[in-house]
């Protein structure tokens, strides 16, 4: 109980100490979106993305032919030979979805590391300058802490070049 209670009053001393702070949203994804260098990495992630569709498609219609053909040729009998290979490309054709999916987002990764060292190396310039609290917290959102009101977005944008 003693615990409990001390406890509570420390996190009251805590509470009391940041009621002079205010707290304000900055969101990095603005900050990627706007930078002039994201233009050329979406439109590489498009071109890689339309090479590896047209090859998931070009399995896909080579898998319809032979389907198409089994369906003329057998009478509605399907060989056990022919039924394993056609599941086997099946398996195959979402094996590919799979590793496309996964190909696109460590490209996406890979493309926009460099962006966000730069982002970041800003935010800590202007961080240091402006006397601002920073606290990271997941997903795209990051919370600051700010005594007087500053524009940290522009400040940022502006350290960037955009």
């Amino acid at each position: 109980m003693k615990k409990i209670f001390s406890f509570a009053v420390m996190l009251m001393f805590l509470l009391g100490s940041l009621t002079g702070q205010k707290y304000d949203n900055f969101d990095y994804q603005i900050l990627l979106v706007d930078m002039p260098e994201t233009a050329q990495i979406t439109s590489e992630l498009n071109i890689l993305e339309d090479k590896l569709r047209k090859r998931g498609e070009a399995m896909v219609a080579d898998l319809q032919k032979e389907y198409s053909n089994l369906e003329l040729y057998s009478c509605g009998v399907v060989p056990e030979k022919m039924a394993a290979k056609l599941k086997e490309k099946e398996s195959l054709i979402h094996l590919f979805e799979k590793e496309m999916i996964s190909a696109l987002q460590k490209k996406e990764a890979e493309l926009l590391q460099p962006l966000k060292i730069k982002i970041d190396k800003a935010i800590e310039e202007v961080i240091k300058e402006s006397l601002v609290y920073f606290i990271p917290t997941q997903g795209t959102q990051i919370v600051y802490l700010k005594e007087q009101p500053i524009d940290l977005m522009n400040k940022v944008k502006s350290r960037l070049g955009i």
